[in-house]
């Protein structure tokens, strides 16, 4: 008989170790946060861009929330029962009781600063959400921390910007989205000002200038035509807020 399964103590192997199950399950869940760039960019392990990893984040389908269940304690995580109960139709916990981490199931969206939906992105990646998608979710993020910084760099330093998915940041995908939203394109505008000036004294880590990265990412947002509903919130400018901050935020 097989030994049941448990969690390695080594975050990233854990990370990698549930990466590779994905690639042989159909069940659609994708890894995010800070483990999942950690696993799609060979630059995260540089002495200046290296950091912590507390726990292990993903985002599914609700619809198949039976299928995640069973897909992770069959890696032998154990269920939170009474916070599944009260949250599981947006949210399941789970636990690592060898190594003391949790693993947090979001459904469908991330819902943070801005609400970002990723249904239709699940299938575009067996292991994580999207390049694109990994990038949005820290560009959403009003206030950014350190380990946000990194993480940024990190993507745009190992992967260019294109309009594709794969192995590339797809910049058109993240172009139609904020010509529907002036809030999310205002918040990315800020974002990348500030990682801008976060890299000027960094030395060019990955195959990609990150400046160069920024510039082409912006040219690609700034250009794309805007939604009537972008142009009437964009009158009204920062004279209203237009992101939400949530109480409590945990972000790997």
């Amino acid at each position: 008989m097989n030994e049941p399964q448990k969690p390695l103590q080594d975050i990233r192997d854990e990370a990698r170790r549930v990466a590779s199950a994905l690639t042989q399950s159909s069940v659609p869940v994708r890894l995010i946060g800070g483990s999942a760039i950690w696993l799609r960019c060979p630059s995260a392990d540089h002495e200046l861009l290296r950091r912590n990893y507390a726990d292990l984040d993903l985002l599914g389908l609700s619809s198949h929330s039976s299928e995640i269940k069973q897909f992770l304690t069959g890696l032998g995580y154990e269920v939170d029962k009474y916070f599944n109960s009260l949250h599981g139709r947006s949210r399941l916990l789970f636990y690592d009781p060898h190594n003391e981490r949790q693993v947090d199931v979001l459904f469908n969206e991330m819902l943070m600063c801005h609400k970002l939906d990723f249904r239709s992105r699940i299938s575009v990646d067996q292991r994580t959400l999207p390049l694109a998608d990994l990038l949005l979710t820290k560009l959403q993020i009003v206030q950014t921390n350190p380990k946000d910084m990194n993480d940024l760099v990190t993507l745009f330093c190992d992967h260019p910007i294109n309009d594709q998915d794969g192995e590339n940041i797809n910049g058109s995908y993240i172009s139609h989205l904020t010509a529907l939203d002036w809030g999310l394109y205002r918040t990315i505008q800020i974002n990348l000002e500030q990682l801008q000036d976060h890299v000027r004294n960094l030395p060019q880590i990955g195959p990609y200038p990150v400046e160069q990265q920024i510039q082409k990412l912006w040219t690609m947002i700034d250009g794309t035509p805007k939604s009537v509903k972008w142009k009437m919130r964009a009158r009204i400018g920062d004279r209203v807020q237009w992101y939400e901050l949530p109480e409590e935020v945990r972000r790997s």
